[in-house]
Protein backbone atom coordinates (compact mmCIF):
# COMPACT_ATOMS: atom_id res chain seq x y z
CA UNK A 1 0.00 0.00 0.00
CA UNK A 2 1.28 3.69 -0.88
CA UNK A 3 -1.38 5.60 1.12
CA UNK A 4 -4.80 5.73 2.47
CA UNK A 5 -6.55 9.15 2.03
CA UNK A 6 -9.93 9.10 4.35
CA UNK A 7 -10.99 12.83 3.21
CA UNK A 8 -11.19 11.78 -0.08
CA UNK A 9 -12.55 8.08 0.55
CA UNK A 10 -9.54 6.45 -2.03
CA UNK A 11 -6.35 3.70 -1.48
CA UNK A 12 -3.30 4.22 -3.55
CA UNK A 13 -0.97 1.14 -4.03
CA UNK A 14 1.43 -0.17 -6.63
CA UNK A 15 1.42 -3.52 -7.83
CA UNK A 16 4.45 -5.27 -9.66
CA UNK A 17 2.57 -7.84 -11.95
CA UNK A 18 -0.97 -7.22 -14.08
CA UNK A 19 -2.65 -10.24 -11.44
CA UNK A 20 -5.79 -9.64 -10.29
CA UNK A 21 -6.24 -7.53 -7.24
CA UNK A 22 -8.48 -7.16 -4.40
CA UNK A 23 -9.55 -4.47 -1.96
CA UNK A 24 -11.06 -5.72 1.55
CA UNK A 25 -12.31 -3.91 4.32
CA UNK A 26 -11.78 -5.81 7.63
CA UNK A 27 -15.22 -5.16 9.59
CA UNK A 28 -15.08 -7.64 12.55
CA UNK A 29 -14.91 -3.64 14.79
CA UNK A 30 -11.30 -3.87 14.94
CA UNK A 31 -8.54 -1.57 13.81
CA UNK A 32 -5.43 -2.17 12.10
CA UNK A 33 -1.77 -1.29 12.74
CA UNK A 34 -1.84 2.12 11.02
CA UNK A 35 -4.39 3.43 13.24
CA UNK A 36 -2.25 2.43 16.65
CA UNK A 37 0.35 4.02 15.50
CA UNK A 38 -1.15 7.49 15.38
CA UNK A 39 -3.67 6.63 18.40
CA UNK A 40 -1.67 4.20 20.81
CA UNK A 41 -3.60 4.12 24.08
CA UNK A 42 -6.90 3.31 21.67
CA UNK A 43 -5.46 -0.18 21.39
CA UNK A 44 -7.74 -2.24 24.35
CA UNK A 45 -10.96 0.00 25.47
CA UNK A 46 -12.27 -0.66 29.21
CA UNK A 47 -15.89 0.26 29.71
CA UNK A 48 -18.39 -0.71 32.04
CA UNK A 49 -16.39 -0.26 34.83
CA UNK A 50 -18.45 -0.85 38.39
CA UNK A 51 -17.43 -1.35 41.97
CA UNK A 52 -19.26 -4.43 43.32
CA UNK A 53 -20.44 -5.46 46.90
CA UNK A 54 -19.38 -8.92 48.37
CA UNK A 55 -22.67 -10.10 47.41
CA UNK A 56 -22.05 -8.76 43.49
CA UNK A 57 -24.10 -6.17 43.41
CA UNK A 58 -23.16 -2.78 41.81
CA UNK A 59 -22.72 0.00 44.22
CA UNK A 60 -22.08 3.87 44.34
CA UNK A 61 -20.68 4.17 47.64
CA UNK A 62 -18.55 1.73 50.27
CA UNK A 63 -18.96 1.98 54.18
CA UNK A 64 -15.67 2.05 56.30
CA UNK A 65 -14.49 -1.38 56.55
CA UNK A 66 -16.41 -2.97 53.68
CA UNK A 67 -14.86 -5.10 51.05
CA UNK A 68 -15.68 -3.93 47.29
CA UNK A 69 -14.64 -5.20 43.64
CA UNK A 70 -14.07 -3.39 40.44
CA UNK A 71 -15.21 -5.08 37.58
CA UNK A 72 -14.66 -3.64 33.87
CA UNK A 73 -15.09 -4.70 30.46
CA UNK A 74 -12.34 -5.08 28.28
CA UNK A 75 -12.63 -4.99 24.42
CA UNK A 76 -9.27 -5.68 22.55
CA UNK A 77 -9.33 -3.26 19.46
CA UNK A 78 -6.74 -4.91 17.56
CA UNK A 79 -6.68 -7.32 14.98
CA UNK A 80 -3.73 -9.54 17.45
CA UNK A 81 -3.42 -10.34 20.81
CA UNK A 82 -1.82 -8.29 23.30
CA UNK A 83 -0.87 -8.11 27.00
CA UNK A 84 -2.35 -5.74 29.32
CA UNK A 85 -1.94 -4.37 32.66
CA UNK A 86 -4.69 -3.12 34.76
CA UNK A 87 -3.59 -0.39 37.60
CA UNK A 88 -5.92 0.59 40.31
CA UNK A 89 -4.51 3.76 42.26
CA UNK A 90 -6.00 4.30 45.70
CA UNK A 91 -5.74 7.96 47.25
CA UNK A 92 -6.10 8.24 50.87
CA UNK A 93 -6.62 10.73 53.07
CA UNK A 94 -4.32 11.48 57.07
CA UNK A 95 -6.37 9.25 58.58
CA UNK A 96 -6.30 6.54 56.20
CA UNK A 97 -9.76 6.47 54.58
CA UNK A 98 -9.89 6.09 50.66
CA UNK A 99 -10.45 9.71 49.15
CA UNK A 100 -10.41 8.87 45.39
CA UNK A 101 -10.20 4.90 43.11
CA UNK A 102 -8.71 5.81 39.42
CA UNK A 103 -7.40 2.95 36.98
Amino acid sequence: MISIDIIANTVTGRVSTTSPVVVGIASDGTFGPAYFAEFPLARIQITNTVFLNTAGAGISQAGVGQQVSIASTFTNQQQVSQKYAFIVMLIVDQNGYAIDVSW
